[in-house]
């Protein structure tokens, strides 16, 4: 082997280190992530086009795990890249993580309706507006960080106009103050609602044809006549050992294994 040789193989080993070293790193991850999706999206034969947009699924997801990244649209395109590899559950659970962080993100609120669509007509589904959406209607269209800012103007507008009153006795000023007074408590109640656990134990199902059993025992009869699918969203009322009991849309409860279900406010794998 002579030198040249020698030259050649250290400088492609070099670069096979550099490239893997930037493979394993979150933004190395992410690159090849958004690369697998691009390239899935081109591609014509649909068992190689699945097997990409699966695998961009699962680096989206770790890097998203890895890293805590609270990205609605990170959590987007993670959906997008699971609903082409036919994850309807996993997908479904993207969407609704990107909605936690920002509720106004229309094209995860148009896509989770086309999952939702998806799944049986028998799957009961969420009502797609909440009391909060009828009456604060505004608060989806800002996410955390942008409630968290506004509320923080309103708090110094408030204050000012609060000193206004005091000082110069003005009552436009004190009356213009409490009204400031009520949407900075409702922002903060708004932004702090998830943290003290008054948001619902949200989950979805996420293995395939789950059978839903009457009590936490596999050897407990079934609860409904169909297993549920991959996709069916459901709260968390009961938690015991390697079981947790679930509550539908349509009211009706059941057990079912906690390995079959992922938390919608916990970003986990």
């Amino acid at each position: 082997m002579n030198v040249r040789s020698v030259f050649l193989m250290c400088i492609t080993t070099v670069f096979s280190t550099v490239s893997a070293v930037h493979a394993v790193t979150p933004q190395g991850m992410l690159d090849e992530a958004i690369g697998l999706y691009d390239v899935a999206l081109n591609t014509q034969e649909q068992g190689l086009r699945t097997e990409r947009f699966r695998r961009a699924n699962r680096l989206f997801r770790q890097v998203a795990f890895e890293q805590e990244i609270q990205n609605a649209d990170l959590y987007t395109t993670q959906g997008n890249a699971a609903l082409q590899s036919e994850l309807i559950g996993a997908a479904i659970l993207a969407y609704l993580r990107a909605l936690t962080i920002e509720p106004g993100h229309s094209q995860a609120r148009e896509n989770l309706e086309y999952a939702r669509g998806l799944l049986p007509q028998w799957v009961p589904r969420p009502q797609t507006q909440t009391l909060i959406d009828t009456f604060l209607f505004w608060h989806r269209a800002l996410a955390r960080s942008g409630r968290a800012l506004v509320a923080a103007i309103t708090f110094a507008f408030t204050a000012v106009l609060l000193a206004i009153a005091i000082r110069w006795r003005r009552a436009w000023a004190r009356h213009t103050a409490m009204l400031g007074a009520v949407i900075w408590i409702t922002l903060i109640s708004l932004s702090l609602w998830p943290r003290f656990g008054i948001l619902k134990d949200a989950v979805v199902i996420t293995a395939p044809q789950v059978v839903a059993r009457t009590a936490d025992s596999a050897g407990a009869p079934p609860r409904f006549a169909h297993p549920l699918p991959a996709g069916t969203e459901a709260e968390v009322i009961q938690r015991r050992a390697s079981w947790v009991r679930i509550r539908l849309a349509n009211g009706r409860d059941a057990w079912v294994r906690a390995s079959s279900v992922a938390s919608v406010q916990k970003m986990m794998k």
